[in-house]
């Protein structure tokens, strides 16, 4: 059972949770930025390397399906969180985010129970996530080089994320309603999904 959770592509995803602690600690401070680009870099390359060492090592499995974008979503989360708190991302954005974190979990944990092991993600999401992401990496360089980077960037990507953050939801949400209306109709023709 053990040996379920940690093979390497796991072993990949579980170190985004460790860098996320490195990063919101280090976040607090500008002079730490390039350290955070560095490791913010890190943690995408971990989230690519992960799926594809999966399929080569031929250890796609539900479990890792699971442990990914949870991974990623407490990455994310965490970093946020940092960020939010020293007012480097506007609390009514951060709080969007986490409420379509906070929900799609629950919605892919009930279709996980209800026998969808491997879903696979929408691409909306990965433009979500992607945002949030390189409005991380912005608001780093920001911190860097801010004769670079005006305020005015930043602002537009907060509502860029806002955006497909929206998009995102509204369609993981119909996908969700779809599969359980499968599954919760199934059950009058002798419960076959």
């Amino acid at each position: 059972m053990l040996s379920l959770w940690l093979t390497w592509p796991n072993m990949l995803s579980y170190s985004r949770v460790v860098i996320a602690f490195f990063v919101a600690w280090l976040a607090a401070d500008p002079q730490y930025a390039a350290w955070n680009l560095v490791l913010v870099a890190l943690a995408c390359l971990t989230d690519m390397l992960d799926g594809a060492l999966a399929r080569l090592l031929g250890e796609e499995d539900g479990l890792g399906c699971m442990i990914d974008p949870v991974a990623d979503a407490f990455f994310l989360l965490l970093v946020w969180v940092s960020l939010t708190v020293h007012a480097y991302i506007p609390w009514w954005l951060f709080y969007a985010v986490l409420t379509r974190y906070v929900i799609l979990q629950c919605m892919h944990s009930h279709l996980y129970f209800l026998g969808y092991l491997r879903l696979k993600a929408l691409w909306s999401g990965k433009c979500s996530a992607c945002s949030c992401v390189l409005l991380v990496f912005l608001v780093f360089v920001h911190q860097l080089l801010p004769s670079r980077v005006p305020d005015d960037a930043l602002v537009w990507g907060y509502y860029a994320v806002l955006v497909l953050v929206l998009v995102s939801f509204l369609q993981y949400t119909l996908r969700y309603l779809l599969l359980c209306h499968r599954v919760y109709t199934s059950y009058g023709d002798g419960g076959k999904i």
